[in-house]
């Protein structure tokens, strides 16, 4: 992977309003550079490992236990940072603990898929006074070659670190992350890829990746770069929506290092020309990629002001912005244990433009256990009549009796293995009808 902008330029310079951040508990009281015990001996008082038991996956997320790291990033609001998929989009029970500690029962403020970030809260006063604040690197990306620990619980290792570098910055779309050949483990999830030099948090750790047809492949690590992250705590910290939004039209993210550019037209933003190059937006830096454009526009409360590239020349466009929902305020409604949700993926007008409801768990005591309905299916019918609200379908399923036999034909999309997509018909007899919030 190659670098997709320049890691000694910041992301985007908007991000930079983050740098004065009271961020409390800096890890040093001296100017003294810290040592590498010293870093650590901080990183343990910050640190927590979260455990987190979900009854329901919705939105693809997994059922059962799983655990992860975080990390204290504001006292006065018992704020944590982490990832999204530890934290989880699904109802369940999450439950923080620092080092020597108990549990602690915590509660989901924000989950960002995009990002993979999530801040977890629970009561300031259940903080330990020996607690430390992490000191995080919002104003720019590490340079390569610095030294960095991953602190965290690999495989239950619990508030134990490893040792590398910043390898470079390397392209998941859509997403440019941190690479670093500090080992990242299982566990290590959402917690600090802290520079050894002053003890800052560059990153969140993340995942690590390799050929899965190489068996003598080494993974590399990777982690989100902390200054997105710090703008959603911005916005957090003031009150405003740091939710995901986006512009009205598809745009191509997969090219590296490359201006956003429009691939498809959009009765919501005509103005829009595919091939249209995105460079700034309300008058910014000129947009280097993909995750800049979308810091920019996260926050945006109305129409922005886009500068595209069109041939020789630089075009205006006023655009109103598409929101997208926060997996935290969904709902889905559990039909003879079938789960059902409104379309929640951020490409669900591309993949299918009718907005049919979407298959996001099935329970073992359904009728469609059996069936070849998966998750991710989309619901077509229902005893022969489409339904594009999740309410609609709950006040139609009320007026039916239990035992009523009622027939799905869902629709199976591609994948990469598949020529074709093609439907299912099954049934399933009509019980009680439960309704799933996203937090408990």
């Amino acid at each position: 992977m190659q670098l997709a902008m320049n890691p000694a330029r910041p992301m985007i310079r908007l991000l930079l309003a983050c740098a004065p951040l009271a961020f409390p508990g800096l890890a040093f009281g001296r100017t003294a550079a810290p040592t590498p015990e010293e870093v650590l001996a901080n990183a343990a008082r910050y640190t927590v490992k979260i455990n987190v038991q979900t009854t329901t996956g919705l939105n693809a997320d997994n059922t059962g236990e799983h655990s992860g790291t975080g990390f204290l990033i504001d006292r006065e609001r018992g704020w944590f940072l982490t990832n999204a998929h530890v934290a989880s989009r699904s109802p369940g029970k999450i439950a923080l603990s620092f080092k020597g500690g108990k549990p602690i029962p915590a509660r989901r403020v924000h989950v960002d898929t995009f990002m993979d970030v999530a801040v977890l809260a629970i009561p300031p006063q259940l903080i330990p006074a020996t607690a430390s604040v992490a000191n995080l690197e919002c104003g720019s990306l590490p340079q390569e070659g610095a030294s960095v620990f991953a602190y965290g619980h690999p495989w239950g290792l619990d508030f134990t670190a490893s040792r590398g570098i910043v390898s470079g910055f390397s392209w998941f779309s859509p997403q440019e992350l941190i690479q670093t050949d500090a080992t990242i483990n299982h566990g290590n999830s959402g917690g600090p890829l802290i520079r050894v030099s002053d003890g800052k948090v560059v990153g969140i750790s993340s995942h690590s990746y390799k050929d899965a047809e190489d068996k003598s492949a080494t993974a590399v690590g990777l982690a989100q770069p902390m200054p997105s992250a710090c703008r959603i705590l911005s916005l957090m910290r003031q009150g405003k929506d740091a939710n995901l939004k986006l512009l009205p039209i598809d745009v191509a993210t997969r090219r590296k290092g490359a201006e956003p550019t429009v691939a498809g037209e959009s009765q919501l933003a005509p103005d829009f020309l595919p091939g249209d190059q995105i460079i700034r937006i309300n008058g910014s830096d000129e947009i280097r990629s993909y995750p800049e454009m979308v810091d920019l526009l996260r926050g945006s409360e109305g129409p922005v002001f886009v500068t595209v590239k069109r041939g020789e020349k630089i075009v205006e466009i006023q655009s109103p912005l598409k929101a997208v929902p926060n997996p935290l305020s969904e709902r889905a409604l559990n039909v003879s244990g079938l789960v059902l949700s409104e379309p929640w993926r951020v490409d669900n007008a591309e993949v299918d433009p009718t907005g049919s409801l979407v298959v996001v768990d099935i329970k073992t005591e359904s009728d469609l256990g059996a069936t070849d309905v998966r998750v991710a299916y989309r619901l077509k019918y229902v005893n022969g009549r489409a339904f594009r609200r999740i309410s609609e379908l709950y006040e139609y399923l009320a007026t039916l009796q239990d035992g009523y036999e009622i027939q799905m034909i869902f629709w199976q999309p591609t994948d990469y293995e598949q020529f074709s997509g093609g439907h299912v018909v099954a049934t399933v007899q009509k019980g009680k009808l439960e309704w799933i919030a996203a937090v408990d």
